[in-house]
């Protein structure tokens, strides 16, 4: 029989963002050799993501939960008292979703046949996980595709994966007695490559394209005011965020209109807009480690500007560039010099050892080690 992994991450096929993508391709990937079944949060009309798995035999349960928007939470949540208080208990609205939809996913952790737990859903999915290995034995799996959570690692689950080699060296320091795991995120190099649809972009090439959650600490307006220094370029800014409007004043004052453009797109289609862009970048100038989108660029054989941090250096060495990009002028001339900069084929043959089939065999092993 298969060992049977049970996995819980409320947000996929609502959103897009790195850990229900990792989830998805791992899910695909395990598939033929673990019996998978999946716990997300209940829509109305699944997403492509969710029908694509449910066709290849993966189980899905749809929870009823209460949600991080819902009118009552938010409402209580603008006030500054209830915001500290809740801040400190770790119960912002997303994280009452998180606690939400894990209690109710525990009475069938409880009673189902799962021979590991792998949840995707934060510190309140972790802690369900470990009250389920007190109770029945069942070990569990914890992956960081973020950055350090020490109250994750307290919780010490049977083995913890992370996807940044700093943390890695981080967790080993303060929390010795912890199974920590170093694997790279992957890429689909089937779906990110640099032949196949593009998309249609009203802006003028050559255009400039970045993947971000438009939230402070992504610090996208470097790289608005970077573009503006050039003389020629446009900039597509993929995402959704909190700072959108403000985001697009800053594109209207630094780059005019005609010179910008912000999208949404859901994962099926992002391959098309890298196909449609000449260069990619990404600047984070606070955050550790690459991330898919990095993959994604270099799969997809576009030149790729990012920020000079040493796990980046090491990624990009010979095959893109890297600066400092809160020096604006330093930015922008990364940015010129990649505009110059010809299609190499390197990039893409570099991406194979994160390629998700070999990625996979990674958390594969993981898996057996605790079965």
């Amino acid at each position: 029989m298969k060992p049977k992994i049970g996995i819980l991450i409320p947000q996929l096929g609502i959103t897009d963002r790195g850990a229900e993508i990792t989830i998805y391709e791992l899910a695909k990937c395990l598939h033929p050799e673990f019996d998978i079944t999946i716990w997300v949060r209940f829509v109305l009309k699944p997403s492509q993501l969710i029908k694509d798995l449910a066709l290849r035999g993966i189980h899905i349960r749809q929870i009823k939960c209460i949600t991080g928007d819902n009118w009552f939470i938010q409402r209580i949540y603008k006030f500054n008292f209830f915001k500290n208080v809740l801040d400190k208990f770790h119960l912002t609205p997303f994280e009452i979703e998180m606690l939400g939809f894990s209690l109710i996913c525990l009475p069938q952790l409880l009673s189902d046949k799962i021979d590991i737990l792998f949840p995707a859903n934060g510190f309140w999915g972790a802690l369900i996980c470990k009250f389920v290995r007190f109770t029945r034995s069942i070990p569990f799996i914890y992956a960081s595709l973020g950055g350090i959570e020490p109250l994750i690692a307290k919780l010490k689950p049977d083995a913890y994966i992370t996807t940044n080699p700093v943390i890695k060296r981080f967790l080993k320091t303060h929390f010795s007695d912890l199974k920590v795991t170093y694997i790279s995120t992957g890429v689909d190099l089937n779906k990110f490559n640099p032949n196949g649809k593009v998309a249609q972009i009203n802006l003028v090439h050559p255009i400039i394209l970045t993947i971000s959650a438009l939230y402070p600490w992504k610090k996208v307006d470097l790289t608005i005011k970077a573009v503006g220094k050039l003389r020629k370029g446009s900039l597509l800014i993929i995402g959704n965020g909190p700072l959108k409007s403000n985001l697009i004043q800053a594109a209207q004052k630094y780059l005019g209109n005609g010179r910008f453009l912000f999208q949404s797109s859901a994962y099926s289609r992002l391959d098309q807009f890298y196909r449609a862009a000449d260069v990619f970048t990404h600047s984070a100038p606070w955050e550790v480690g690459w991330g898919m989108v990095h993959l994604e660029a270099l799969a997809t054989n576009l030149p790729v500007v990012a920020n000079k941090e040493e796990n980046l250096v090491k990624l990009l060495k010979g095959i893109g560039i890297t600066c400092d990009v809160s020096n604006i002028k330093k930015y922008a001339k990364a940015l010129e010099r990649a505009l110059s900069s010809k299609r190499d084929f390197h990039r893409r043959l570099r991406m194979e050892k994160f390629s998700w089939s070999t990625i996979s065999k990674q958390y594969k092993k993981c898996f057996y080690d605790l079965v």
